[in-house]
């Protein structure tokens, strides 16, 4: 594998993480709104 491939892979991986990432976070601000008691908790 030559530099730049690699670095074409971890920047992919960066990306991908990155897009889990906020997705992980969507979920998590997302998910009180589907559990009131939850969101209670949180008030």
């Amino acid at each position: 594998m030559n530099k730049l491939s690699t670095n074409n892979y971890v920047n992919e991986i960066k990306k991908i993480k990155n897009k889990i990432g906020n997705e992980d976070r969507i979920l998590r601000l997302d998910n009180p709104l589907k559990n009131p008691l939850l969101f209670q908790k949180l008030k």
